[in-house]
């Protein structure tokens, strides 16, 4: 079998492409999973109309009221390609040590959704160690009695002086603040620092404001930069209690694995909204509208994959074409000796491009086996990084589609195997041939 039919050629370009797309795959993933699962958006996001414009006002007309919870959520359990839904909240307001205040952006989170979500396999997967601060902690998981607990950021944690968290199966300590002691006295009291207690000040959705006592449950990331010195995670009746509602932000809707996401968000608005889309509107967690950071980065990542297979694949497909009829052209006394002793055209052709579909065929097997060793190698050597506009320390992993085996390989296997079909037309009817047949 000739050398030159570019096998090794086509193994190479598969592998290299297959490399180049496996990065954004898992640079998608990567963002799906961290947005669906470890900072509690779901798959698909459910609001009111107004809603989402009116995220931060926690005004009841905004929230999603207690019977079309119980309503939304009936309808959405009925899909198939539903796995499980979420009822969140979000507030704004103060955290307080008594000395220091400062702001936050809340979400009380659905306990029963956060445990099947930080349990899910997916986050072992494609998070790595971004966002595991906050995977590695449930509110379900501590002392029963301490319902009246939050989360922070160790950025917030650093700028309230706060480095004590809760025991998960101790009560927690006295919650008191003495305010007959001056800040300055006791912003250096030890005891101050290592105590988990704090007050949230929140406006509630009627518009006046409350104080409730909290404590820190423990320190979480949200994996992303804009967001550490602001977030604040709460179980949901606390949030509500503390807004004085009973409505949500949103309905978080979570997908079995496998499901297509737009299917399913035209599903939801078709089956479960219905004549109702007046009243709510469904979103995708990394759309546009909730999640401009990654969307934009998805986005942008996909226009350049786009470009560089455009460029690589037009050459590597003219250095594929070469090989092949240089190949042809070689083997013309072969083909015009199959002439002579009576073969046909047809058979001859027939002959040969079974024989371009073995060595494409082969030169794709070795490429896909030589894409998946790189990728064992890349992701046993466990290389650490931090991305720009990440907070704390991610993996860089890749992983494989088989979208893009399919796409890439029939690309690739189309070029060859035509090449050869073309360049043979011509040579089994050339005049050299045809000069071998009179002789």
């Amino acid at each position: 079998m000739p050398v030159r039919w570019g096998w090794r050629t086509i193994c190479l370009s598969f592998a290299s492409m297959l490399l180049v797309a496996s990065n954004t795959y898992r640079i998608k993933k990567h963002y799906e999973v961290n947005n669906a699962y470890a900072n509690d958006g779901g798959h698909l996001a459910i609001f009111k109309a107004t809603g989402l414009d009116h995220l931060w006002t926690t005004r009841e007309k905004h929230l999603i009221s207690a019977t079309d919870q119980e309503l939304l959520i009936g309808k959405l359990q009925n899909l198939p390609e539903i796995a499980y839904v979420g009822r969140y909240l979000y507030g704004v307001g103060l955290i307080s040590t008594g000395c220091k205040s400062i702001p936050f952006v809340g979400l009380g989170v659905d306990l029963t959704a956060e445990d099947r979500s930080h349990s899910h396999p997916d986050l072992a997967k494609w998070l790595g160690t971004v966002g595991r601060s906050a995977i590695d902690h449930n509110f379900s998981h501590y002392f029963p009695e301490s319902q009246d607990i939050v989360a922070i950021t160790p950025t917030m944690a650093k700028s309230l002086g706060k480095s004590g968290i809760l025991n998960k199966r101790q009560p927690p300590p006295e919650s008191t603040i003495d305010f007959t002691e001056s800040c300055d006295t006791r912003s250096n009291d030890p005891s101050l620092k290592a105590s988990p207690y704090v007050q949230v000040l929140t406006q509630e959705a009627s518009g006046d404001s409350s104080i409730h006592d909290a404590f820190i449950a423990y320190h979480y990331s949200t994996a992303k930069v804009f967001t550490e010195d602001t977030a604040l995670r709460a179980p949901l009746h606390y949030m509500q209690r503390s807004l004085n509602t009973k409505g949500v932000s949103y309905l978080g809707v979570f997908l079995n694995s496998g499901a297509n996401t737009e299917l399913a968000l035209q599903k939801v608005m078709k089956e479960v909204i219905g004549d109702r889309s007046q009243e709510f509107t469904v979103y995708s967690t990394t759309g546009m509208s909730l999640d401009a950071n990654a969307f934009g980065q998805v986005e942008w990542l996909q226009a350049l994959q786009f470009f560089t297979f455009s460029l690589l694949g037009s050459v590597i497909a003219v250095i594929i074409g070469n090989f092949v009829t240089m190949t042809i052209r070689e083997r013309r006394k072969e083909i015009g000796t199959l002439r002579a002793l009576g073969f046909k055209p047809r058979v001859v052709m027939s002959l040969i491009q079974k024989e371009a579909y073995l060595v494409s065929g082969l030169g794709l097997f070795v490429g896909i086996v030589t894409a998946y060793s790189t990728v064992t190698v890349v992701n046993a050597l466990d290389i650490h990084y931090e991305p720009p506009g990440v907070s704390g320390v991610s993996f860089f992993r890749l992983a494989i589609a088989s979208q893009s085996i399919i796409s890439v390989g029939s690309i690739l296997f189309i070029s060859s195997t035509a090449s050869a079909f073309f360049a043979l037309f011509r040579s089994i009817r050339s005049q050299r041939v045809t000069e071998m047949l009179a002789g």
